[in-house]
């Protein structure tokens, strides 16, 4: 099991701790963040999991370092799970193999200019 905590340092310390296995990827994976900047990376480590809504669930972490994220999922593991959001009332459901869904709701805030 991969354990996700925030600080990129630190999920690098668990996963060599657990002996996740980590694979250089064919080619670099450049991602451009919020800010404009750009970071590099070539490493994946396979078959680590995640544990949501009480289901543990398969994936493959690449690290970034990053600070304003605990985890980031693509739109190839949410399909997946036939995820829906609903961005404007803050829901996110995921659908489990067993059918089961888990649902997620978040803060409304409104924002006044």
């Amino acid at each position: 099991m991969c354990y996700l905590i925030p600080e990129p340092h630190i999920i690098l310390y668990y996963v060599n701790t657990l002996n996740v296995p980590i694979r250089k990827m064919g080619k670099r994976l450049v991602i451009s963040t919020t800010l404009g900047e750009e970071v590099e990376v070539d490493k994946v480590y396979e078959g680590c999991t995640i544990l949501i809504g009480g289901y543990e669930l398969r994936v493959d972490l690449v690290p970034l370092d990053m600070f304003d994220f605990d985890i980031i999922l693509g739109m190839d593991w949410l399909s997946v799970y036939h995820v829906k959001m609903d961005c404007y009332n803050k829901v996110v459901i995921l659908l489990m193999p067993n059918e089961d869904e888990v649902i997620f709701r978040g803060e409304r805030r409104c924002i006044m200019g």
